[in-house]
């Protein structure tokens, strides 16, 4: 049985979500590196930081793997105006569940009336995506 990486699952679900034109969605990127007062290029390729310090890149932690907009037709008061929707989609793979941080952010999401929630599959983030007078 071949385990699909969580990597794979967001890059199949950018492609989903993109082939149904759901939207305008982009991956998160976070990291760490270390910087210093100085830094030397030693001969052999390699580097020397002096006086070295981590410093964290990127989104806060709890930040959905996947944000942008879902397009959503709005219905008559908007005389069929199509809007965009703040989307995140934390992408997991199937059995596991999101930290604390990032639950608690998909909450603020949901609570400020963006489309949030946890997808293990294209399929998953597609049905997140949808409208939701389109789920009946």
């Amino acid at each position: 049985m071949t385990v699909i990486s969580e990597h794979q699952i967001q890059n199949d679900t950018r492609l989903a979500l993109s082939k149904h034109k759901r939207g305008v969605y982009w991956r998160a990127n976070v990291g760490q590196a270390w910087t210093g007062n100085r830094i030397e290029r030693n001969p052999d390729g390699s580097i020397t930081i002096y006086e070295p310090r981590p410093f964290q890149t990127g989104l806060p932690p709890g930040f959905t793997d996947l944000f942008g907009m879902t397009f959503q037709l709005i219905r008559p008061a908007h005389v069929g105006q199509t809007l965009p929707i703040y989307t995140g989609i934390e992408i997991k793979r199937p059995g596991k569940k999101p930290s604390d941080k990032q639950r608690r952010h998909l909450e603020l999401l949901t609570k400020r009336g963006a489309i949030a929630g946890v997808a293990t599959s294209p399929e998953e983030a597609l049905a997140l995506t949808l409208y939701h007078d389109d789920k009946a």
